[in-house]
């Protein structure tokens, strides 16, 4: 076997480093969002390891993620985050990665949050050549790339679109690891007064 045909096995470590990484992208974005803002309206949180973020009316950056890693986020945290998210007019979004800690889900749960849909996430080691794998009704791109000494890896996130039948299509992905399902949790609603999406 090739070397770059080795299965690689994704763990605990390194599904936390792929959530650090990916939060510090949405953060990077969000944060880009309201520079482009005259009221640089949003906000960027820090939770748990994770963030908070509120880029802009309808961007994916609208959420939380990288939870799971860090340890419970406190209640405090979370009433802040709600109020947050309330001022701005949107739901909370949490996307909770299945390696995470379990008990962030009981945690969701109890504050009126519901476990609404899945996504995958597949990884792969870097390095050597590689067939590029996109089957018909399925869309795909590169989420995060995180390097240490132990080498390169790389994430994907993948969005497939249902047949006629409704299920998503069949998909290979010949030398992944999936650190997914990835749930994904909302609450619909939270109480509201804070100043971060005012405009005065």
């Amino acid at each position: 076997m090739n070397a770059h045909r080795v299965p690689l096995f994704c763990d605990t470590a390194l599904a936390g480093r792929i959530e650090r990484v990916e939060a510090q992208l949405i953060a990077k974005g969000s944060e880009a969002a309201h520079r482009r803002r005259a009221d640089g309206a949003g906000f960027v949180l820090p939770i748990a390891g994770g963030v908070a973020s509120f880029a802009e009316e309808d961007s994916p950056l609208n959420k939380v993620a990288g939870l799971g890693f860090g340890g419970l986020p406190s209640a405090a945290a979370l009433d802040g985050i709600e109020r947050a998210f309330a001022a701005c007019g949107a739901p909370v979004q949490v996307e909770l990665a299945h390696l995470g800690d379990p008990a962030i889900g009981t945690l969701l749960t109890e504050r009126g949050y519901r476990l609404a849909s899945y996504e995958n996430v597949l990884g792969r080691a870097l390095g050597g050549d590689h067939e590029q794998v996109a089957p018909p009704g399925s869309r795909s791109g590169r989420a995060a790339t995180t390097s240490s000494t132990g080498g390169s890896t790389s994430s994907r996130r993948d969005s497939p679109t249902p047949t006629r039948e409704g299920s998503p299509p069949t998909r290979s992905f010949p030398v992944t690891s999936s650190r997914g399902p990835y749930g994904i949790w909302r609450r619909q609603r939270a109480s509201c007064a804070t100043s971060h999406c005012s405009t005065g």
